[in-house]
């Protein structure tokens, strides 16, 4: 029961910590030209997923030192956030191949509640 425990807390916690961690990568990738703004008040989030892989990474990596209890569990914190996305993305897909703007990018007509609560939370616990 301890280790259920344990992945819940690390699963509820992940995504606020790596956002937090990823923002200095965001920032160098925005001065490099990768902002993901666009015209027309349009948001490409792909950037913030990969500093989401990337800061989580890191912070995976520093917290298995620190806490070698949580590397058992950490291994599997992945598992239900990327099942959820892939169930979400290819149960709303009436088309062969499925339709990704949604999961990536942020508009007035989305508001971006498929990049900020799927897309962004999974890259941050495969991190």
């Amino acid at each position: 029961m301890t280790d259920m425990r344990i992945y819940l807390l690390q699963l509820i916690c992940c995504y606020p910590a790596i956002l937090l961690a990823s923002w200095p990568v965001s920032a160098l990738c925005s001065r490099l030209g990768f902002s993901g703004a666009h015209t027309g008040s349009v948001f490409f989030g792909g950037y913030e997923a990969i500093a989401c892989i990337f800061a989580g990474s890191i912070f995976g990596w520093i917290a298995g030192r620190w806490a070698p209890g949580m590397v058992s569990t950490g291994r599997w914190i992945w598992l239900i956030p990327v099942a959820a996305l892939v169930w979400e993305i290819l149960s709303t897909s009436s088309a062969r191949v499925p339709w990704l703007p949604d999961y990536l990018f942020v508009s007035g007509g989305n508001e971006g509640l498929g990049v900020y609560l799927l897309t962004l939370p999974a890259c941050s616990a495969t991190g």
